[in-house]
């Protein structure tokens, strides 16, 4: 997909989203590391369904200084990642510090420095939003996987990406290690053509 397409889908998810505005506002104006990812990425990306929710990604040790950006903003910390919802709907949703447990292993899932220098950002009017590397998306679905059965889209929307974009694969597997999740991931990119 094109930049103008995916400024147009960046356009549209702004439009309907009217808390976004300040939150890219205050998010940019205070040089928080964050990307967007998960589902909407996907979705922004390859116009594979429309989005439910709108996830952000930052960086662990911008999060404090988030927590002040936002001071009524609702907080989840369980240990295994910190949570902040600026509105009841829990529509924007801010992750940091995220350990995925499955099978009783743990795979960190953070936004590294190696994530944030490819973060891309994205001009939309008045609005400057930052997008992370596609890779940093299916990162975190090849981890978890959940399908329709646990009504996610994990397994289809990484291969959405790869379908639609180039995936720069050495970077892949950087990200899986890591995460500790290459051999965990392999499999599902195994089916897909990439071999790493």
């Amino acid at each position: 997909m094109n930049d103008d397409k995916i400024t147009e889908n960046l356009r549209v998810l702004i439009s309907k989203n009217p808390d976004l505005h300040e939150v890219l506002t205050k998010l940019n104006a205070n040089n928080i590391r964050y990307g967007l990812y998960a589902g909407v990425h996907v979705a922004i990306l390859t116009d594979n369904r429309i989005p439910t929710d709108i996830d952000l990604l930052v960086y662990d040790d911008d999060i404090a200084k988030l927590k002040t950006l936002f001071p009524n903003a609702k907080v989840k910390d369980d240990g295994k990642g910190v949570f902040l919802y600026i509105d009841d709907d829990e529509l924007i949703e801010f992750m940091s510090s995220a350990d995925v447990v499955q099978e009783d292993k743990i795979f960190p899932f953070r936004l590294t420095d190696a994530a944030v220098d490819r973060i891309i950002t994205y001009e939309v009017g008045e609005d400057k939003i930052k997008l992370v590397d596609p890779v940093d998306s299916i990162l975190l679905k090849s981890i978890l996987q959940r399908g329709a059965d646990q009504g996610k889209h994990d397994l289809e929307d990484i291969e959405a990406v790869v379908e639609t974009i180039d995936i720069d694969t050495s970077y892949l597997r950087r990200r899986l290690e890591e995460a500790h999740a290459l051999e965990k991931a392999r499999p599902v990119f195994s089916k897909l053509g990439i071999n790493l």
